[in-house]
């Protein structure tokens, strides 16, 4: 019984020792198997070194030849051509028009055969300041814009910028065709709270809401408001980012109105403007006060017309925009403006002009590529000699349709409807001096009768790159 115990406790043992026995083996396989493994990773990390060391010597021999053969200076400017092209946007559009004047003003207006958008008031220099900015001619074709725009807008990596604008078309020279520049300033980013912009040179306006650029305006005329603003200025104005939404602006302007070059005046104009911008909205005050170079003109008393440059001009403007929701823009523009001149030679007193405007428009979207704006706006005009103060007021009705049918390509059809209160080109000015004041009396003109109305259609096809 004791022999047959012992058996068994040594089969038992065996069973247990065995696979451990086993298990020690292949472990000990398995061991050698990753250090034979390791040895294989380190010979080809050892011959990837060695490959690294051959083409690193290879490039710097290559560099050695590239500098020998004078190319590295070549290469640095074409690196930095590009990032500087990487860091500028270039954009424009083409828009052309034909305008259509219902109220045939052909055989009476002063324009020629095809007569003029300008048959309530005369045009500029000649009363109020841009009756129809952009499209005075009647039945004709044109060129509305030719546009480039160059930006290289400064930031807080790269704090120099400048900014050009090329335009040809009406407006932009004698013919309609020459270029000209709309803008051209350089820029300067300074790390002022959420940042002090500086730009020179010239600027665009900070008045109003309407702008010079086509493709940024729902209609495709300018309106009554627009004209009485000034579009550029030559000067420096600084700007600065407060935060949460508001900015201050504060400039020195050559003239109120003119981007002139040359301040005659030797007292520069003041440009100043609070805004606030939030998701849906944009609100701002903007004031613009100095001497204006060009000579006085009335509307009423032609003998006032020429003499002597403005004594002072001033403009206050205040502009709210709006997208309550998101197929609807809105925005809405009023403007008082002021004019002291000095009087005559030939004439005493003073001449004191003044326009209170107010305008206001709308764009929706019925169509992901189509829309109808309208814009209204109504334009108070004085006149004030001593013993003699003169009113008149101009309304005007404009509705826009605008549809896109491929990307780029916009197509425009617009109905203006413009009226005056007085028909001011029937009747003119006897005048006579008495030394204190001016007396007068209005006697109908002779030959054609002009209308206090206008009707007027536009078509303009614009493309945008």
């Amino acid at each position: 019984m004791r022999s047959i115990g012992r058996t068994v406790a040594i089969v038992a043992a065996s069973i247990l020792l065995v696979p451990q026995l086993a298990a020690a083996t292949d472990l000990d396989v398995e061991i050698q198997d990753m250090k034979q493994r390791m040895e294989r990773m380190e010979d080809q990390l050892q011959a990837q070194n060695d490959q690294i060391a051959n083409a690193e010597a290879t490039v710097e021999a290559q560099q050695q030849v590239i500098e020998d053969a004078g190319l590295d200076e070549e290469r640095g400017e074409q690196s930095a051509l590009s990032s500087f092209l990487e860091q500028t946007e270039f954009s424009g559009w083409v828009a052309a028009s034909y305008v259509i004047n219902f109220t045939s003003v052909e055989d009476s207006a002063p324009g020629g055969e095809n007569g003029q958008n300008t048959s309530i008031i005369p045009g500029v220099g000649a009363g109020f300041p841009l009756w129809y900015p952009h499209h005075p001619d009647s039945n004709t074709f044109q060129l509305d814009q030719a546009w480039i725009s160059i930006d290289k807008a400064p930031t807080e990596e790269s704090r120099g910028g400048f900014h050009m604008d090329l335009r040809a078309g009406y407006g932009s020279g004698a013919d309609g065709f020459t270029p000209s520049f709309y803008s051209a300033y350089a820029s300067y980013l300074i790390p002022l709270m959420q940042g002090l912009q500086i730009d020179g040179g010239l600027l665009p306006t900070l008045v109003g809401a309407e702008v010079e650029q086509t493709n940024a305006n729902f209609n495709i005329t300018r309106g009554l408001v627009w004209g009485l603003q000034p579009i550029t200025n030559v000067g420096a104005v600084a700007k600065l980012d407060i935060g949460s939404g508001f900015s201050v602006a504060i400039g020195a302007l050559n003239d109120v109105v003119g981007g002139i070059g040359i301040d005659d005046t030797k007292a520069p104009a003041l440009t100043s403007q609070v805004a606030y911008s939030a998701d849906k909205y944009f609100a701002s005050a903007t004031f613009v006060y100095g001497k204006d170079q060009s000579a006085p003109t009335s509307i009423f008393f032609p003998v006032f017309t020429g003499g002597v440059a403005n004594d002072s001009m001033g403009i206050l403007d205040l502009v709210l925009t709006a997208d309550p929701v998101e197929n609807l823009s809105l925005w809405i523009n009023y403007d008082y403006r002021w004019e002291n001149n000095k009087a005559t030679t030939t004439s005493p007193g003073t001449l004191k002009t003044s326009y209170q405007a107010i305008a206001g428009a709308g764009r929706l979207s019925v169509l992901d590529n189509a829309g109808i704006a309208l814009r209204y706006e109504y334009v108070s005009y004085k006149e004030d000699i001593p013993l003699l103060p003169l009113e008149n007021s101009l309304q005007s009705v404009t509705a826009t349709g605008d549809y896109s049918p491929i990307d780029g390509l916009t197509l425009k059809l617009e109905y203006r409807f413009d009226y005056s209160n007085i028909d001011l080109l029937t009747q003119t000015a006897i005048l006579s001096s008495t030394g204190m004041g001016i007396s007068g009396i209005f006697l109908p003109q002779s030959g054609p009768i002009l209308k206090d109305t206008q009707h007027v259609m536009l078509l303009q096809m614009m493309y945008e790159f």
